[in-house]
């Protein structure tokens, strides 16, 4: 769902001439569009979780010597512990399920897993400029982590999900495997 939506927002974006989108990815990410999108991609594989950790805290520091952005908006949900710029920081912000998990479910993960997500998550809320997220529920479920993290109360904006699925390919760069299908 997620990486769906994100190509869709970053498809659309791509079609503005009002707008220069810049897209950075990895090698196992999905990538921008060719056409409409100044693409950078980081000659690594983000599937370690050594990478995956080092590129989500450290990618605005590795665009450094590029323009900065006007606009860094993060559609995944948490944004990174290093940020050289002072341009506002978007972030849409799906759910909460891992503090669910946490509390319902404390087996399913390690408990250094379960305190590194929620850190994530509670210092996305704490440094976003602006907070996005897909619906009522979800608005409602952020604000109560945000109360339980003891953050100060911040405007969140639903904007519902961009696209209807079924119409919408899963993204192929890079191809999806070894997944679950999680009917909910």
């Amino acid at each position: 769902g997620i990486s769906r939506m994100s190509k869709v927002i970053v498809n659309e974006m791509a079609k503005r001439e009002d707008l220069g989108l810049k897209v950075l990815s990895t090698l196992s990410s999905q990538k921008g569009p060719k056409k409409g999108a100044q693409n950078t991609i980081l000659p690594w594989s983000t599937r370690s979780r050594i990478m995956r950790i080092l590129t989500d805290h450290l990618h605005p520091a590795l665009a450094w010597f590029k323009k900065p952005a006007d606009v860094w908006y993060f559609p995944k949900g948490f944004l990174p512990r290093f940020n050289l710029f002072k341009a506002p920081m978007v972030v849409t912000v799906h759910d909460t399920i891992i503090q669910y998990y946490r509390d319902h479910h404390p087996g399913w993960r390690k408990p250094a897993e379960y305190a590194y997500w929620q850190n994530m998550l509670t210092s996305t809320l704490k440094n976003a400029d602006a907070i996005f997220t897909v619906s009522e529920t979800s608005k409602k479920n952020i604000r109560s982590f945000m109360l339980r993290q003891g953050l100060p109360e911040k405007e969140i904006l639903v904007t519902y999900e961009p696209c209807l699925y079924e119409q919408t390919p899963q993204p192929e760069d890079p191809p999806k495997k070894d997944y679950v299908v999680h009917l909910a």
